[in-house]
């Protein structure tokens, strides 16, 4: 241990050897915080010395002056033996029955125990949580509203090595009660003992708040009159997307704002986006966006540090150009997690943060509201485990959603 104590202070001094700063004080930063020393590192001999104490005591060792011998001791045994004492603890918290570790799951939300929640975890869900509940210090949950109690309830057994409970939190704040949340635990034997595999929403809430839908109005583009030639401003052929022919976009300057027009066999688009928009802060993006196997073309325009205004246009042999969809903010995310992207809108620091979501629908797409649906005073997006999830609710009683096939499912988050 003294040897890996050394090798680890070793790294550390020569790391440190490559930091330039002869003008302005050497910093010793450890884990992101800066140690504080009596004695500042110096440079010497094109190697920076630092004080042994303070980075001894940062990884956990003792550091002591051996006058009698002349030496410095270094000892880190004490933390081989708190690790012992860890897993020891951790053994004798190992629920021995399925029910066991329902409840001592259900005991670490009530208490915002991160620690005790991990204890109970099987391999891969404490792989999964670990991040997380370091960076919340290992305290879980909320201040308000808290758990004031919970039960817990046999749903299913599956097999003769799973079981699944219900737990019931019952939640309060300093103005009484508010509300229930749910969660399905499924506990598996694990060796010995009966561990916590999963955490989700219950099943019998799967299908969730179904969105509701408004188809939006489509606009179909008429040839228009084109400003003065000597208005033109920028042109740009458009490769990929179909027309009635060779397609090229042209910017001309206006009186209060620049336009776009697009250039389609001799006729002439308007496609301004906004009457304040300009050439510098416009963006054109060719996609194919309603699924029909010929790309689209979407411009925007930045109207500011909280709007992006957005139009999307799209051709077809039958009716012609149309703007099939004129919103702000938009953003293409896998918002159901299965690979695909959906458009969405959300807030640009504008209160309170909202999400629009759209879907096609054959021939115009229509739009669900999330705050909405959920009755909420906010939504905003939130990504756990590589997953887009949406926080919605009221201050301080935060709601987490997962969008499916047109419904928010609630998931539940130890």
């Amino acid at each position: 241990m003294k040897k890996g104590m050394a090798a680890a202070v070793l790294a550390l001094l020569l790391l440190w050897t490559g930091l330039l700063g002869a003008a302005a004080p050497i910093k010793l930063v450890f884990n992101g915080v800066e140690l504080v020393t009596d004695t500042a590192p110096v440079l010497s001999g094109g190697r920076t010395l630092v004080p042994l104490r303070v980075i001894g005591e940062a990884l956990g060792a003792d550091v002591r002056w051996d006058a009698e011998n002349n030496a410095v001791i270094v000892d880190s045994r004490a933390n081989g033996a708190e690790a012992a004492q860890l897993a020891l603890l951790e053994e004798a918290l190992a629920p021995q029955e399925p029910r066991e570790a329902a409840v001592r799951w259900a005991e670490g939300v009530q208490k915002r125990n991160g620690a005790l929640q991990y204890a109970v975890c099987a391999p891969e869900l404490r792989r999964r949580l670990y991040p997380e509940l370091v960076g919340q210090n290992w305290v879980t949950g909320v201040s308000s509203p808290w758990v004031e109690s919970f039960t817990v309830t046999e749903d299913t057994k599956p097999d003769d090595a799973t079981y699944r409970y219900e737990i019931e939190f019952c939640l309060a704040t300093s103005a009484g009660s508010a509300g229930r949340q749910t969660q399905l635990v499924t506990i598996r034997r694990t060796g010995e003992n009966w561990l916590v595999a999963e955490i989700a929403a219950p099943e019998a809430a799967a299908e969730g708040i179904r969105l509701d839908f408004l188809r939006l109005p489509v606009s179909k583009l008429s040839p228009g009159a084109v400003p003065a030639a000597d208005r033109l401003l920028f042109s740009q052929d458009i490769a990929g997307v179909k027309g009635e022919g060779p397609l090229r976009l042209h910017i001309y300057a206006g009186d209060n704002g620049d336009t776009v027009w697009l250039e389609d066999s001799g006729n002439y688009y308007d496609l301004t986006v906004s009457s304040e928009m300009s050439a510098g802060g416009m963006e054109l993006e060719v996609d194919d966006l309603n699924c029909d196997g010929t790309d689209d073309l979407t411009i925007f325009a930045d109207l500011g540090a909280t709007c992006k205004a957005a139009k999307i246009f799209s051709f077809s042999a039958a009716v012609g150009w149309q703007c099939i969809l004129t919103t702000e903010n938009l953003a293409k995310i896998d918002f159901d997690n299965d690979g695909k992207d959906e458009l969405i809108t959300t807030s640009l620091g504008s209160l309170p943060p909202y999400i629009l979501v759209y879907r096609w629908e054959g021939t115009c797409f229509a739009q669900a509201d999330i705050l909405a649906a959920t009755g909420s005073d906010y939504a905003t997006l939130y990504m756990r485990d590589g997953r887009n999830y949406i926080e919605a609710g009221e201050a301080n009683e935060p709601h987490y959603y997962e969008y499916s096939d047109g419904s928010l499912l609630e998931r539940c988050f130890g």
